[in-house]
Formats: C-alpha cells, structure tokens, sequence
C-alpha cells in the first residue's frame, strides 16, 4: 500500500469511528428514552390499581345480631371502601349503636348510615311521612332545573333516587 492509501484508509477509519460514535450516542439515547418510558408506564399502572378494602360485612352483621339488630341490612362495596346500613329500627338510639358498631369494625373505610328510624304503631304514619319527603325533594329539584336549566337537560338520572314512585 502507498502512502496515499493508508491516509486515505487512516481518514475513513476516522470518519468511520465518527460516524459509529454517533450512532452510539444516538442508540444510549434512544435506549436511556425506552428505559424511561416503560418506568413511567410501570409507574403508572401501579400508581391506578385500587386496592379493595378488607371484607367486614360479616363481622358487622354478627355484631349486630348480638346487639338485637337484626332488622339492620348490611351491604359493602369493596371497590370504594364504603358500608352500607339499611333497614329500620325503632329508636334514634338503636339507629346510633348500629352506627357505632359498624364504625367500630370498618376501620378506614366510609359507613353510610341509611337506617329508617320507625317507631312501633307508627308505620304507615311514617312512610306517609317519607313518601312526602320524597315529593318535596322532587320538587326542589324541579325548581332548581328550572332556574338553572343549563344544569342538567334530561330528568333521567332522578331515577335513581326514587324510593316510592311518586315523582
């Protein structure tokens, strides 16, 4: 080989380890990039799922049977962390304990106290009484549609909270 050559070769060499240092550089930042990216996709993931709340519907509903409540309902959402009271019983006190007694056990977690207090003899009073209330309720959401009907434009998600079919 001439002279000439090995400079020309020496020059490729050079060029070509410009050249791959530039891919290597370009390939470290495209690889750094993935690495964050799929941290961040990972991150993400974890950062969404929900944990479901322990079960305590059981030991609420065994407490409230000891307790003489047995006409309390009990339901649990998981998902949210919520437990639901339902039912009726006679007295404000009673409504109170069974309130107690659920928070007591549902550590963490939201109780919703939905209990009917129904004081004896007095039955269809007090279903006349809620049947009312209802009524009221659904006039007072009427009136609101009314003055802001930008609000809301069908009625349809009332249903829900019709408890017993007079709106």
């Amino acid at each position: 080989m001439s002279g000439k050559d090995t400079v020309a070769l020496g020059i490729c060499r050079n060029y070509s380890s410009v050249e791959n240092a530039g891919q290597r550089k370009n390939m470290k930042t495209l690889k750094l990039c993935l690495t964050m990216l799929t941290l961040l996709a990972v991150g993400s993931l974890v950062g969404c799922s929900s944990r479901k709340s322990i079960d305590v519907s059981d030991s609420i509903r065994t407490a409230l049977d000891q307790a003489g409540l047995k006409a309390v309902s009990v339901t649990q959402d998981r998902d949210k962390g919520v437990v639901t009271l339902g039912g009726s019983v006679a007295t404000e006190d009673a409504k109170a304990q069974a309130e107690s007694i659920a928070k007591s056990i549902a550590t963490g977690q939201v109780v919703a106290d939905e209990i009917a207090v129904v004081p004896p003899g007095a039955e269809s009073e007090t279903k006349t009484m809620n049947s009312d209330l209802d009524a009221g309720i659904g006039k007072n959401l009427d009136a609101a549609l009314i003055l802001n009907p930008s609000a809301h434009r069908s009625n349809k998600w009332r249903q829900p909270f019709r408890t017993y079919g007079r709106w």
